[in-house]
């Protein structure tokens, strides 16, 4: 039978231990080999010249039969919004 559970850690008694400071360890020298020889001219990038990529004429979208939800839902929050207003200036013309 194979178990797929994971085994129980087994609690830490007593005070955590503190982890001591390590000396600072020296890095090994550069592995490159310092030589005498005259500083590289850089070599003239050349460029290969593309056409551009031809972009074909994409279809007209109609925004308002696309969208035409969210300005229903626009309308919708506009008018609760309105309605909520005036309820606020009434209830301040009553309350005091």
């Amino acid at each position: 039978m194979i178990s797929y559970m994971a085994k129980k850690s087994k609690a830490r008694g007593g005070k955590k231990k503190r982890k001591t400071a390590r000396p600072p360890q020296q890095r090994p020298a550069a592995t490159r080999p310092v030589t005498d020889v005259a500083v590289e001219t850089p070599q003239p990038v050349t460029t290969r010249q593309t056409k551009a990529p031809v972009r074909t004429a994409e279809p007209k979208l109609d925004f308002a039969r696309e969208y035409g939800y969210v300005y229903s839902d626009l309308k919708r929050v506009g008018i609760i919004a309105a309605a909520m207003l005036v309820l606020l200036v009434i209830l301040a013309f009553v309350i005091t």
